[in-house]
């Protein structure tokens, strides 16, 4: 699993340098380092992407999971801010 996981980041990060404007790839690596435990990396990651996409409704249910699971009161503002978008 850590392999794999080790192989897609490398991946995911050849892909960000080719394209460093693609939302996709940072929210990739915000769940790739969340798998990994590295929740500050990850909540770097999928800020990135919401600076690049800020209407992603993926990334903010994402980064909005990822707060919620850290217990974090920012995760409603992004809660929010996704019924926004997709309504």
């Amino acid at each position: 699993y850590k392999s794999a996981l080790s192989q897609v980041e490398t991946y995911c990060q050849k892909l960000m340098q080719i394209n460093p404007g693609s939302a996709e790839n940072f929210r990739i690596m915000g769940l790739i380092k969340e798998k990994q435990g590295d929740v500050d990396e990850a909540e770097e990651f999928f800020l990135q992407s919401l600076v690049k996409n800020p209407s992603d409704a993926q990334s903010l249910t994402e980064y909005a999971q990822l707060l919620r699971t850290l217990k974090s009161p920012h995760a409603a503002l992004f809660e929010e801010r996704l019924q926004e978008v997709t309504q």
